[in-house]
């Protein structure tokens, strides 16, 4: 957890309810393809900044996220809106 900063956790459910299938054609052999999925699907955008750390738990340990631009000069990172607002009393 950042001292300073915000955190945010996204977690994916493999759950039959969140389950969906993709169906597409492979680019290089033109067979069709199905490719499981899981809801909810989340964008992302490629980011200078560095204070964006993205990581990724997976058999169990955490890891950086580390896809890249073509260029290698950018990050991606989750498109998360995020709206703060003072409740008034």
């Amino acid at each position: 957890m950042p001292k300073q900063g915000l955190y945010i956790g996204l977690e994916w459910l493999f759950v039959p309810y969140n389950w969906y299938a993709i169906k597409g054609k492979d680019p290089l052999t033109s067979k069709l393809t199905i490719e499981d999925r899981f809801a909810p699907t989340f964008g992302g955008v490629y980011n200078k900044n560095q204070n964006f750390k993205v990581m990724v738990y997976g058999m169990g340990e955490w890891t950086d996220f580390k896809v890249k631009s073509k260029d290698n000069t950018k990050h991606l990172v989750p498109a998360v809106s995020l709206k703060l607002s003072k409740e008034k009393q």
